[in-house]
């Protein structure tokens, strides 16, 4: 494949300048492990990893990440999906990244919800331009859960197929609703 204009993948489409829905990045197979595995991780309040104003609306769980309560599998599972965008060439070709931040792994509750935020463009002593959400659900699995940006052009509500993700500018404004 190239990188020229010619480039076309029938899994990537492209709208509002900088949302990219990647299809199918990860196999039904990994899907699988990636739930399993988090069916029975240990989770924390979401709020532990939320900068500034995102802590007050930030209300959902993560994998637990703190020294005393880390999931013991949680980096092996980060460097799982690392190592899936690295080799997945769409997301290279759209992303561009020189290094891939460790992924949060959320989970909503009925009733949760990440309200209107903006992610942190630096985490730790990192800059981090681009934001991925990853779908491990199937939508016909669960009622809400749309991941919703909103872009000068209009809001875009998002639900993609499990295995699918999304990729925007951190800078957008976006939201998260579980009912």
């Amino acid at each position: 494949m190239g990188t020229d204009s010619t480039w076309r993948n029938p899994d990537v489409t492209t709208e509002h300048g900088m949302l990219t829905c990647l299809e199918n990045l990860i196999d039904e197979a990994t899907v699988t492990r990636l739930r399993d595995w988090l069916s029975s991780a240990t989770f924390e309040d979401g709020r532990a990893t939320a900068g500034g104003n995102a802590r007050l609306v930030k209300h959902n769980e993560q994998v637990s990440s703190a020294p005393d309560t880390r999931d013991p599998r949680l980096k092996e599972m980060q460097t799982l999906i690392e190592d899936l965008l690295w080799d997945y060439e769409p997301f290279m070709i759209a992303a561009q990244p020189s290094k891939i931040k460790p992924p949060l792994f959320s989970r909503y509750l009925p009733g949760m919800h990440y309200g209107t935020h903006m992610d942190n463009a630096v985490m730790g002593r990192m800059r981090v331009d681009l934001s991925i959400t990853l779908f491990l659900s199937d939508p016909s699995d669960y009622d809400g859960g749309e991941l919703v940006i909103d872009f000068a052009t209009g809001t875009r509500a998002i639900k993609l197929s499990a295995g699918s993700g999304v990729l925007y500018a951190t800078t957008a404004a976006d939201s998260a609703w579980q009912w």
